[in-house]
């Protein structure tokens, strides 16, 4: 999972393929919030702080607004975005 503040590297192949590849993590830590959207927009609600999530995990995980989430944010660095880690799976969940 990437992070803001992760190092990458792009790699240009001899077919012309572009890779990245993570070549040093930010130090990171993961947190819990509740997911919420705004405008169409996925957002994870934090003691933190309110972070902006892409979608694709949000609809991977099949997370709802108001589920319990993790999310993983840069430790040393202010950041508007968090990478979704997981959906909390409460006995009331199931």
């Amino acid at each position: 999972k990437l992070v803001a503040g992760d190092t990458l590297k792009l790699v240009i192949t001899s077919d012309g393929t572009h890779v990245f590849k993570q070549i040093s993590p930010v130090e990171r830590k993961k947190i819990k919030g509740k997911l919420f959207t705004s405008d169409g927009q996925y957002f994870a609600k934090t003691e933190e702080g309110d972070f902006r999530l892409l979608k694709a995990p949000v609809t991977y995980f099949k997370v709802k607004e108001g589920d319990e989430i993790t999310v993983i944010i840069p430790t040393l660095k202010d950041s508007k975005w968090a990478a979704l880690d997981n959906k909390i799976i409460n006995k009331e969940n199931i």
